[in-house]
Formats: C-alpha cells, sequence, structure tokens
C-alpha cells in the first residue's frame, strides 16, 4: 500500500494532474475508457478537462461524469472534442451557466442522457434550445435547477422526434420550485408520438397540486410508467385515483412520503397496485393519516383472492403479492392489526420499515415474522417487543441482513441476540447471514454483541452509538470474529479506551468508516495504532475526542490512511466558534473514484513487482539450463518428439480401424430393433384408442343427466343470493345516509361552538390588553412628569447660581474693605 499510495500522502492528496489511469484502459494510455468518472473530485478544473479532451483517443468515450467539480464555462468549451457523447453529467458544476450549455447543445448532438441537478445559472429558454437540438436525448435529470419552469415542460410535451426511441423516457424535475401543475399536466397531454416515459420524480415541488395529474388517466404517453415519485406533494385520494387508473397496470415503484393528506381511503384506491404482478415497491414514509383501516384497503383485493382461494381447500396456492419493499415510518396510527395483514399477504416482501409505529407490538411483528420468510431487511419500533420475536425472525426469517432496532431501552439483552441467532442442540452459534445491524441507543451489553459477533461472521455494519453498556469487551469481540466488518460507529460510548483501538488493528479489521465522536478515553496512542494497520479507513470521525491532538490527527492523514482527504488544522477563530479544538475533527473520505484509481494502481503495482520477481527467476532458470545442458536437452527433445509422433500415428490408425468395424455392426443391429419397436409400439396404440373411446362414451352418457340437475340447483341458489344481497345493499346505504346526515349535524353545532368560544377569549383577551395598556400609558406619564420637573430644577438652580454669583461680585465691587477684613 505504501508503495503504490507513496505520491499521495499529505497535501499531494489533491492531484494536480489527471492522471492516464483515470481515463484509460490501459497503462500505456493509448486506449480511452467508454467511461470517464470525475465525480466529486474537487481538484478538478478545466484544464483537467483540457487535457483528457486533448488526448489523441478522446473520440472514443461515451460517458463522461464531472458532478461536483469546479468546471467552468471556458472548460466546457472544449467538449467539443469529444463529440460521440452520449452521456453527460454535470451536477452541481455552480460555474456552469447559459454559455456552456449552449456550447453542450450546438457540438454533442448524439447525446441520450443529461444530468444538471442543483445547476441555479441555466435559464428555462436555453434548457429548452438544448431539449431541442439534442435530438436523442431521452434521459433528463434537472433535481433543483430554477430554470425548470411549465414552458420548459411544455417545449418537452410538444417537440416531435424523428423516432420513438428519442422520444422522453427518464425525467427528473425533483426540488424545482418555479414547477406548477400546468408543466406536468402538459407532460401527460403531450402529442409526441411514441412517447413513452417510464420514470417521472416530481418530489418536493411545492406548486404541484391534484390537478397536475388529471391527464394520467387518458395519458398515452404514461402508459408504460414504472417509477413515478411525488415525495412532499400536497395530493389525495384524487389525484392517486387519476394515477392509478392510468399506469396501474405498468407501475412498479411508487414514492408518496411526507403527502400529508393521504387517507385510508387513498390506500383503498392503491389496491389494484397491491394485486399488480409488476408492482414491488411501496413508500409511505410519514403520512400521518394512514390508519390500520387504510392498510386493510390496501389489501382489500388480495383479501378477496385469499378467501376465494380458502373455497378450494388449497392452502399453499394462496395468492400473495409481489410486493418486494414497504416503508411506514412514521405512520403513528398503524398498529398490530396492519401488521397481520403485512405478514398475511406480503409473503414475497424483502425489505420493511416500521420505525416509529408507536401502537405496534410483539404480536403484530411476530405475525410479520410468520408470513415474511423471505424477508432480509427490517426496522422495528413500538411497545413490547420481547425475546420472542426475536426468536420468531431468527427461525423463520433465514434471509435476514439488516435489523435495525435503534432508540430502544427494554432489550431483554442478551436474551433476544441468543433467540436470534439460535444455537443447536450442541451450543454451537450455526453461521447467520446477519450484515448489517443498528443498536444505537439501546441497553445492549457486552455479552449481546459478543453473541451477535459469534454467530454473525459475515457482519459488515453495525451501530453501537449511545450505548452505556458497551465497553472495549464488545470491541474485542467484533475484533476477534467479524473479520468482514467495514463499518463501526461507536459515537458517545464512554466506556470504549484505546484498548479497543488495539484490538482493531491487532486483527486488522478491513474498516472503512469508523465513528469514534465523544469518546474522551481514547489518545493519540491507539489511534496511531489502529491507523498504522487499519489503512483501509476512508472516513473517521473524532468530534469530541478532548485527549487526541491534531498534530497526531494530520499525521496519521498525511502518512498512514491514503483513502482520507486531506487535514487542515482548525484555526483559532474556527476553534472558539465551534466550542472546542476537537469538535470539528473529522477526516472524510476522498472521492469513490479516486479510491478506485488508488486501489488499481495498488493491484498494478503489486502485479508489476510480481511479475518482475517471476520474470528474473526465469531468467536466472534459463541462463542456468542454457549454459550446462544446451545440447543434451536438444537431443533428448528430438528424440522424444520422434518417439511421440511415432505413438501417436499407431494409435490414430488402431482407433480408425475400430471405428470402421463398429459401423458396420451397428447398423444392422439398429435396423432390427428399429422395426420391432415399430410394431410393438403400433399394437399398443390400437389398444390404448379402443380403451379410451369406450370409456368417454360411457362417462358422458352418466354424467349428462347430473350436470343438468345441478344447473338447476345452482340457478335457483344464484337467484337467492342475489335476492338477500340486494337487501343487505339497501340497508346498508340507508344506514349510511342516516350517519351522514348526524355527522353534518354535529358538525354544524361544534362550529357554532368553537365560534362562541373564540369570540368569549377574544373579548376577555381584548380587557386584558385595554388594562395593560392603560396601565402602561399611566406609568409612561409619571415617569414624563418626573422628568421635567427634574429638568426644571436644574434649569432654576443654574440660574439662581448664576443671580447669587453676579450678586456677589457686586458687593465685592462695592465693599471692598469688608471682604479684605
Amino acid at each position: 500500500m505504501k508503495g503504490a499510495t507513496r505520491h499521495c500522502q499529505g497535501d499531494m492528496k489533491s492531484l494536480a494532474a489527471p492522471p492516464t489511469e483515470l481515463f484509460c484502459q490501459d497503462v500505456r494510455g493509448k486506449v480511452l475508457k467508454r467511461e470517464i468518472d470525475l465525480r466529486n473530485f474537487l481538484g478538478v478544473s478545466n484544464n483537467w478537462l483540457i487535457a483528457i479532451a486533448s488526448h489523441p483517443a478522446a473520440s472514443g468515450s461515451r460517458t463522461l461524469v464531472l458532478e461536483g467539480t469546479s468546471i467552468t464555462d471556458h472548460g466546457i468549451a472544449h467538449l467539443h472534442k469529444l463529440k460521440y457523447l452520449t452521456s453527460l453529467d454535470i451536477s452541481r458544476c455552480h460555474a456552469i451557466t447559459d454559455e456552456g450549455l449552449n456550447t453542450i447543445r450546438r457540438h454533442l448532438s448524439l447525446l441520450q442522457e443529461f444530468r444538471l441537478d442543483e445547476c441555479h445559472h441555466f435559464s428555462s429558454a436555453v434548457l429548452s434550445k438544448v431539449w431541442k437540438d439534442c435530438k436523442r436525448l431521452h434521459t433528463l435529470s434537472v433535481r433543483g435547477c430554477p430554470g425548470v419552469t411549465d414552458a420548459f415542460l411544455q417545449c418537452i410535451a410538444n417537440t416531435q422526434r424523428s423516432s420513438a426511441a428519442c422520444t422522453l423516457r427518464w425525467l427528473d424535475v425533483r426540488q424545482c420550485k418555479n414547477l406548477t401543475s400546468s408543466g406536468i399536466s402538459y407532460l401527460a397531454s403531450s402529442s409526441v408520438k411514441g412517447m413513452a416515459m417510464q420514470h417521472l420524480a416530481v418530489d418536493d415541488c411545492l406548486s404541484v397540486d391534484n390537478m397536475a395529474f388529471f391527464a394520467f388517466e387518458t395519458s398515452p404517453g404514461l402508459r408504460s410508467l414504472t417509477l413515478l415519485s411525488l415525495s412532499g406533494l400536497g395530493i389525495d385520494e384524487t389525484a392517486v385515483s387519476w394515477i392509478v387508473k392510468g399506469c396501474g397496470s405498468t407501475l412498479q415503484r411508487l414514492n408518496v412520503a411526507r403527502c400529508k393528506a393521504l387517507s385510508d381511503f387513498a390506500l383503498l384506491l392503491m389496491a389494484p397496485l397491491i394485486s399488480s404482478p409488476v408492482f414491488v415497491k411501496l413508500n409511505m414514509q410519514d403520512c400521518p393519516l394512514i390508519t390500520d383501516s387504510g392498510i386493510k384497503n390496501l389489501f382489500s383485493l388480495q383479501e378477496e383472492k385469499y378467501q376465494i382461494s380458502n373455497l378450494d381447500e388449497n392452502d399453499d396456492d394462496s395468492p400473495r403479492t409481489q410486493l418486494l419493499s414497504l416503508n411506514l415510518k412514521n405512520c403513528p396510527n398503524i398498529g398490530d392489526d396492519s401488521l397481520v395483514l403485512i405478514g398475511k399477504h406480503g409473503g414475497n416482501i424483502s425489505k420493511l420499515n416500521l420505525k416509529g409505529l408507536r401502537k405496534a407490538s410483539d404480536s403484530g411483528v411476530m405475525e410479520i415474522a410468520k408470513g415474511c420468510a423471505v424477508l432480509t431487511s427490517i426496522s422495528l419500533s413500538g411497545r413490547n417487543i420481547t425475546a420472542q420475536t426475536f426468536k420468531l425472525l431468527g427461525k423463520m426469517c433465514r434471509k435476514l441482513r439488516v435489523l435495525d432496532v435503534s432508540e430502544r431501552h427494554d432489550l431483554e439483552t442478551p436474551g433476544c441476540f441468543m433467540n436470534l441467532v439460535s444455537t443447536t442442540a450442541s451450543g454451537i452459534h450455526p453461521p447467520h447471514p446477519l450484515r448489517r445491524i443498528d443498536l444505537s441507543g439501546t441497553n445492549v451489553c457486552d455479552i449481546g454483541v459478543s453473541v451477535l459477533a459469534a454467530a454473525c461472521r459475515q457482519l459488515e455494519w453495525i451501530n453501537l452509538s449511545k450505548c452505556a453498556q458497551i465497553t472495549d469487551f464488545a470491541t474485542e469481540a467484533l475484533a476477534s470474529r467479524s473479520f468482514q466488518l467495514k463499518v463501526l460507529l461507536l459515537a458517545n460510548t464512554r466506556g470504549i479506551t484505546d484498548r479497543s483501538l488495539t484490538a482493531l488493528a491487532f486483527t486488522k479489521i478491513p474498516l472503512e468508516i469508523l465513528d469514534l465522536s465523544g469518546n474522551t478515553r481514547v489518545t493519540d496512542e491507539g489511534l496511531l495504532a489502529l491507523c498504522a494497520n487499519c489503512q483501509q479507513i476512508q472516513e473517521l470521525r473524532l468530534k469530541g475526542c478532548d485527549r487526541l491532538s491534531q498534530k497526531v490527527v494530520k499525521r496519521c492523514n498525511d502518512t498512514l490512511l491514503p483513502f482520507t482527504k486531506p487535514f487542515t488544522t482548525a484555526s483559532l477563530i474556527k476553534t472558539i466558534a465551534t466550542g472546542g479544538a476537537n469538535s470539528t475533527m473529522v477526516l472524510e473520505p476522498l472521492p469513490k473514484v479516486h479510491i478506485e484509481l488508488l486501489r488499481v494502481m495498488q493491484e498494478r503495482y503489486r502485479a508489476a513487482v510480481m511479475l518482475q520477481t517471476k520474470f528474473r527467476k526465469w531468467k536466472n532458470k534459463k541462463f542456468t539450463i542454457a549454459f550446462l545442458a544446451n545440447r543434451r536437452l536438444l537431443r533428448e527433445t528430438r528424440a522424444a518428439r520422434k518417439i511421440q509422433k511415432c505413438v501417436r500415428d499407431f494409435l490414430a490408425w488402431r482407433r480408425f480401424l475400430h471405428l470402421l468395424s463398429l459401423k458396420e455392426s451397428m447398423d444392422k443391429i439398429v435396423y432390427v430393433q428399429a422395426h420391432a419397436r415399430g410394431n410393438r409400439a403400433r399394437r399398443e396404440v390400437r389398444t390404448w384408442r379402443f380403451t379410451a373411446n369406450l370409456a368417454a362414451r360411457r362417462i358422458q352418457r352418466c354424467y349428462h343427466p347430473h350436470h343438468i340437475i345441478r344447473m338447476k340447483i345452482r340457478n335457483y341458489y344464484a337467484r337467492e343470493i342475489q335476492r338477500v344481497y340486494r337487501g343487505y345493499r339497501g340497508r346498508q346505504r340507508y344506514q349510511r345516509l342516516i350517519y351522514e346526515r348526524k355527522l353534518e349535524c354535529a358538525g354544524k353545532i361544534w362550529r357554532w361552538y368553537r365560534r362562541c368560544l373564540n369570540y368569549r377569549e377574544f373579548q376577555a383577551r381584548s380587557k386584558w390588553l385595554v388594562e395593560k395598556i392603560r396601565s402602561i400609558q399611566g406609568q409612561w406619564r409619571k415617569y414624563k412628569r418626573r422628568q421635567n420637573f427634574t429638568k426644571y430644577m436644574a434649569y432654576y438652580r443654574d440660574a439662581a447660581i448664576k443671580i447669587q454669583s453676579v450678586w456677589r461680585r457686586k458687593l465685592a465691587i462695592l465693599h471692598p474693605p469688608i471682604l479684605l477684613s
């Protein structure tokens, strides 16, 4: 590692020029990569882009990613050399303006995918010109771009394309504050032939409401929509109805998180989506109006199918939804009844989020564990989650990979984890497939973590932040057993000392992210030992570690950790502003592409060293053989080749004679067998046909009268059921009308009562305010009078003193002897 990354230490981590390995496939730089990814390279400037575009093999590039770089219009002007680009990403390039965008639309006519996320200097007119000039563009991402307006979407909806493959397929307009419902309506009412949009994201567009989706019901361009994201919009069941009718047959993923107006009736309209064979993901996070009735409505069609299958008495073929992911986080009105339905009908769910469900209890989660056997990720919350739930999860959910039970102080530790990993009869933990577990803010103890470490050998991610009972014993257990651990979060875990860091360093765990924030018992010695042996660390959080010195942290970053960004010591002003010397001490990771580049260079360095070693050995061996026995080796080689040639010729001749004789005898045998099999098969077929026809005629003759009688009986019972059901529906409709009238009257009385209460409260508040105002005015007048009196008294005193001084001077002039005496 040191040899491969010796050029990337200290301040040299900020690359001044693009290395050849970044954009070339070969070591000599003769073949350019199809995809050049410079994402989040803060040091990428216009010179980088000029160097890449000027490369002799630059014309072969198809994808260029410049997200998060400091490229300006001057650098974009050189993109005309990459004329075969089909995908371009300039997201978060805040220095690019309309001038750079005009360069792109003039020279990159083959562009198919274009991403402009969070670019704030583009106008709507130039964006429209880009869409018109780039005639093959079908994927567009403009998230957070203020230049996205209704006029831009109208241009997209009205611009005709030469072929259906060049029409809009993928559009992301999230967080576009200037976009309204009219813009989405233009897309839905588009007249472009062959338009078949597959992805549409309209998250957090605050001016988009229900009317934006009015044309979804009849839009031909949205019939093939597979992903729709509406997070943070103020839509209700009206919009849901139009969406389900328009694109419900092809929709695979729907995101309605933070839609505060969604009610139980909206979920009733979503029921066809759940029954769809292609729908796999639903996100309803932070929807406070959804209750157990809504979840019941959501699975209503599935419940009907289940009841029909029960009539056939075949439980093995009971219908299940194709839903793979369901997010119900922070839906406080959902309880155990909903979890029972999810466990009953969601047998294919692999990812489930139940955080923030205060009404969920042990019984509901146990039904989830029984019904969702293929569950791979679950986030639990609620009350009364006991060890029985963990036991059932361990037995039924054999594919569980991710478990989140954070912020729970009532865990039955370590019993719950022992039940989760379920020991065998001999007391040995079988290997458990769990890879990620979040235990932050819980009462987990060292023994519980040791049990997890012993059973979950594939553990890659664990969060033990804010766990008061965790000490070095738990960390040592992880270090000695979890050899695939990549992320370890120990923030505000006061029992962690240098002993934990030494244990991690001793076993050389391949850690990539380590959080030690708030651990005041960690010192410089432990940090040096950790960084010296765990050099794969990409992110190291040391906020609040008061015993660590910034000098040692900078040393570790410069010489021991090649995958972290350059660390700068905090100034005095920043130290005072943040409240301490170590409050902002975080070693952030380099961009992923940079890390991959370093790893590629490391592999090439190792390969080069190995090749050099092998080549030296081979040269020595060859020289020795040639020096000692060159003639003898040549004679033996010639003799061996001659013997081998004779043996091969002899064996080939014998093989040929054998095959020739075998073929003549086999032809006769096959001919006789074919005649015998044919005669026997014809006899059997004639016998079977006669028997089958005779049996069929007998069955038909006996079944015909029985069928006629059964059909008459069934028709009579069907008419009876219909008559009774019509009466029942009429009575239900009458009761609903009476109930609605009562609710309307109660609402009128309640509004009148609230109005009276508000009026009385207003009168009381007004009387109180008048009294306070008068009191303040009285105090103010008293204060002003005292102030005026004091001022006037000062004037009178000065005047009197002046008069007295004049009088005394006059007396002194008139009677000087008196004063002298």
